[in-house]
């Protein structure tokens, strides 16, 4: 017996006359009813759909072929009491339609910033802390003297129990242009002795001094080696993190496109103000979870990135 996979569809705005095939073959009720019909009844023959609408056999068969046609469902040949019979089984299970996608998209400009994670222009921290580069500690780990080393710009992963650290990003592109999006996403985890997979940290966000957002980062990821982490890096020590997106836009700030309630809007954080975005990220004194934090550059960790700033104008 064939095995048939139920899956998503999407329809794009580039294919318009595959559009149109599904949209026709959806434009009717009956043919509405059959795929109903189908998806609880997968395996049904076209006499028994016939039956169970109460139509002529002809009538039944006419619109299966529509709806095979448009890709929505899959007939096949079985044996029956006097010859073969049509089956039919259920493709699709969910439709979208992107409609002017293209067209939206190319309304905005985008304006992306990769940021070094050892460029921040203020810090405060306190061990365990420090910073290493793709081959080395920097300075001393567990100095918070360390974090002011002209070297710091070398860092490949940056660590602390406690404090913060702020990057600050020319807005020079935002003379002419009215932002609607901005977003950092960065690798990050928390930061215990060692590490520790049980060891959360609430993680907050800033930008341009407003708070946006707090993510409860839930470890220290030590259990195996990081993708990208240099093999003089013990192993006993933090390895790599998670891939995680800040934004803000005209509804409200997010942490991985889910919306935080009552959060800053992108009017509230006043882009064009100063000569400079800044971004803060760093542990709040009054945290639920005190944790730390790690954030990891190109060369060390999962991911081969390090800050990463974008901006959607119109």
């Amino acid at each position: 017996m064939e095995n048939f996979t139920v899956a998503n569809y999407t329809l794009r705005e580039s294919n318009k006359d595959e559009i149109a095939l599904v949209a026709h073959a959806l434009s009717s009720r009956t043919r509405l009813d059959i795929l109903e019909i189908i998806s609880l009844n997968s395996g049904i023959s076209i006499v028994q759909l016939a039956k169970k609408l109460d139509i002529a056999v002809s009538s039944a068969a006419f619109h299966v072929e529509l709806l095979s046609k448009a890709g929505l469902i899959e007939t096949t040949s079985a044996p029956g009491k006097h010859g073969t019979m049509r089956i039919c089984h259920a493709l699709i299970s969910k439709i979208s339609i992107e409609l002017l996608t293209r067209q939206i998209q190319d309304q905005y400009n985008i304006f992306s910033y990769n940021i070094p994670i050892g460029s921040y222009n203020d810090c405060f921290a306190t061990p365990t802390c420090g910073l290493a580069s793709e081959t080395e500690i920097l300075e001393q780990a567990d100095a918070p003297s360390s974090f002011f080393s002209p070297r710091k710009i070398e860092a490949q992963i940056i660590w602390m129990r406690h404090g913060r650290l702020t990057y600050k990003i020319p807005n020079c592109f935002l003379e002419a242009n009215n932002p609607q999006e901005i977003s950092f996403s960065l690798e990050l985890c928390s930061e215990a002795p060692f590490y520790n997979l049980n060891y959360p940290s609430d993680i907050t966000t800033w930008i341009n001094g407003v708070e946006t957002s707090t993510y409860t980062c839930p470890s220290d990821y030590g259990d195996r080696t990081g993708k990208l982490t240099p093999k003089w890096w013990s192993p006993k020590l933090t390895q790599y993190g998670e891939l995680i997106k800040f934004s803000t836009d005209k509804k409200g700030s997010y942490i991985n496109k889910e919306l935080i309630p009552d959060s800053p809007t992108i009017d509230q954080l006043k882009l064009k103000e100063n000569p400079y975005i800044s971004f803060k990220i760093g542990i709040k004194d009054d945290a639920t979870n005190k944790g730390g934090f790690n954030i990891f550059g190109e060369k060390f960790g999962d991911y081969p990135q390090n800050i990463i700033m974008k901006i959607k104008c119109l």
